[in-house]
């Protein structure tokens, strides 16, 4: 009779973990909570952020857009009052090299925003939600059978559940495949500054000979400038090449007195977005950017986040409902992320091979 307690006292899986902090595994997280799977965040945070404690690591410039693409997602987490108390300013088009493309008007508009509001705000819905498990450790290590994945924690703590979804990053702990660079170094400057300027809720592209340049201005002429000047990458003295590149970012202050963040947005791609062990059934799956990173001159701002983590999340939903299909709904998940990213690369390599920059895409 004990074995027998025993046996029941232990905890069932779970039907996701999801591993990471930032918007990608938030966004998964939520979308897991609307599905009413049984989560597990763990939150690689020794305390979440909230409104009154911002114990998030502070980003110089958390000014970033959504395309109308992305505020389709967001309305499937978010209440439309929650949505208008993030908004900074709308745009109804995106003017590039001077010529203004309105959106598509069943497409609507595309928002600017403060992503570290945008993350507490996606906090503070998870927290409401009774099916979602937050524990504040690291994902570490993992191991797949023909129907679960357990996960090692840095607390040496081990978790059960039907699938895994990796939303560590770029320097993730948890993937088994290492990143390969996609392209050299691409030094990106970002800065905000007021404007007087009678334009507002604008998104403006621009390239020159020596770069390129995105402006996007929110309703309050808060204007948010990210730019990359090829010639300047290539004379720049290698003393200050040497010190910049100690760091992935690096700041200082402008003439303006405006602080410029500056940070190497090199493309990198892991080989797969879905990752198995011992030829077991694939059940891990790698969203945002741990999967692959372009750079700013996209202008999506955090679309292809919350895009990865929807599909994520439909794939494990589906493959929960319909286990005997779960090959079928990987394999779309995985097609559906190759395309998103092949939509986005393979364009901006042009722009950038116009600038002499070497882009090895697979």
């Amino acid at each position: 009779m004990l074995s027998f307690l025993k046996r029941n006292k232990q905890p069932q899986p779970y039907a996701v973990i999801v591993s990471g902090a930032g918007v990608a595994a938030c966004t998964a997280v939520l979308f897991s909570a609307q599905k009413n799977l049984r989560t597990l965040w763990l939150t690689e945070c020794e305390q979440l952020p909230t409104a009154t404690n911002n114990s998030a690591k502070p980003q110089p410039t958390p000014f970033d857009s959504l395309s109308p693409e992305g505020v389709s997602y967001l309305r499937g987490i978010l209440q439309p009052n929650q949505i208008a108390e993030l908004t900074l300013g709308t745009f109804k088009g995106v003017t590039r090299n001077g010529n203004y493309t309105p959106f598509d008007s069943i497409l609507g508009e595309g928002i600017h925003l403060n992503s570290q509001a945008l993350k507490t705000l996606l906090i503070k819905n998870i927290q409401l939600h009774n099916c979602i498990t937050i524990v504040n450790e690291q994902a570490t290590a993992y191991a797949t059978s023909d129907t679960f994945v357990a996960v090692t924690t840095n607390a040496n703590n081990r978790y059960k559940s039907h699938w895994l979804i990796n939303g560590q990053g770029e320097h993730s702990t948890l993937s088994q495949q290492s990143s390969k660079s996609l392209t050299e170094d691409i030094w990106v400057e970002r800065y905000i500054k007021q404007t007087n300027s009678q334009a507002t809720n604008t998104a403006e592209f621009n390239q020159t000979a020596t770069g390129w340049q995105w402006q996007a201005v929110d309703a309050q002429h808060n204007t948010c400038v990210t730019k990359w000047n090829a010639i300047l990458e290539n004379t720049k003295d290698k003393k200050t090449r040497e010190k910049t590149e100690k760091t992935d970012t690096h700041t200082s202050t402008n003439n303006s007195g405006n602080t410029k963040h500056r940070y190497n947005a090199k493309w990198y791609k892991r080989p797969d977005c879905v990752e198995t062990t011992n030829r077991h059934p694939p059940r891990n799956l790698l969203i945002g950017t741990t999967y692959y990173r372009l750079d700013p001159i996209a202008g999506l701002g955090l679309t292809t986040q919350l895009k990865s983590a929807l599909l994520a999340i439909r794939c494990i939903h589906q493959a929960l409902r319909t286990p005997h299909n779960s090959a079928a709904f990987i394999k779309q998940f995985e097609y559906q992320m190759e395309t998103s990213f092949k939509e986005i690369a393979y364009p901006l390599a042009e722009i950038y091979n116009g600038y002499g920059v070497v882009t090895k895409l697979p």
